[in-house]
């Protein structure tokens, strides 16, 4: 993440990053149970590797899931630890500690979708950013 706002900076040469609210980023890794730093172990933990050099410590943080995905989240948690899947988190600061944690979309369509068959060809998604548009689109 660090490198991406280094690039931006870069292209539209900008002299500083002004960062409002701080927030930590770790990319997922199914060999180190679905992601490099920050861990979920269960429903209502997690852990986050400190300082992120490899060698530091991990710390504790009780959190809360809504009811309606505990089950999606049971899965994720499973499917991790035993190195099947991955995912990425972002923690920011907002009034609170907040996890945003990227589910896999197999795992989110198989917990998720109501009918057996999607009603069109294709999925959508759209990432409207101040500066930029991401779209993907899977057929």
């Amino acid at each position: 993440m660090a490198k991406l706002i280094l690039g931006g900076l870069e292209a539209t040469e900008g002299e500083y990053a002004n960062i409002r609210k701080p927030f930590l980023v770790s990319s997922g890794d199914k060999s180190r149970s679905g992601n490099r730093n920050i861990r979920l172990l269960s429903l209502d933990e997690l852990i986050i590797l400190y300082p992120f050099d490899g060698k530091g410590k991990f710390l504790k943080f009780s959190i809360k899931i809504p009811e309606e995905f505990a089950n999606l989240f049971e899965d994720l948690v499973n499917l991790a630890r035993d190195g099947k899947v991955s995912y990425g988190v972002v923690i920011s600061l907002k009034r609170c500690l907040v996890a945003h944690i990227s589910i896999p979309l197999g795992l989110w369509l198989k917990h998720k979708r109501k009918n057996s068959k999607p009603f069109g060809n294709n999925i959508a998604s759209i990432d409207l950013n101040s500066d930029r548009l991401n779209l993907v689109v899977i057929t």
